[in-house]
């Protein structure tokens, strides 16, 4: 059985690096322009690594509700009763709304991304159009 000392030891040092990546990551950010972004990463990148040791230990226990992990971390017996009162079909569909989010942002994304490239590229043209009817020659322009 997993310990839940480590998933609390865990759960402080993800705690006290994402309070510490907002403490130290803002004011960097707006001293320091783009590479103020690095101290901020570095801390949120270790605060990651502490919630990735969370998850595995979640795994292990097989905890997902937060009555599952109240009762794990209280130490509590009657687990395995919590987890047979799972919903599983509530959960297969959460995932599944969880992924269709997911994926319909991304099409939207790149959709929206296609879009305006496109409209990038015709404002460019009929610029150089407009350009060559003046009789200008200007290297940034595309050649058809």
């Amino acid at each position: 059985m997993v310990n839940s000392e480590h998933m609390n030891k865990n759960t402080k040092g993800m705690l006290f690096f994402i309070l510490l990546a907002f403490i130290v990551g803002v004011p960097s950010i707006t001293i320091f322009g783009a590479k103020g972004y690095l101290p901020f990463s570095i801390l949120w990148a270790i605060s990651m690594v502490f919630a990735l040791k969370i998850e595995k230990e979640k795994k292990k226990a097989n905890v997902k509700t937060l009555k599952e992990i109240i009762a794990f971390t209280e130490g509590n017996p009657n687990l395995e009763t919590l987890q047979k009162q799972r919903n599983n079909r509530k959960y297969f569909v959460e995932k599944v709304t969880i992924y269709t989010c997911i994926r319909s942002n991304c099409i939207h994304l790149s959709v929206g991304n296609r879009i305006r490239n496109r409209a990038f590229y015709e404002a460019i043209k009929t610029s150089q159009q407009n350009s060559k009817k003046q009789g200008h020659q200007n290297p940034w322009f595309f050649e058809d």
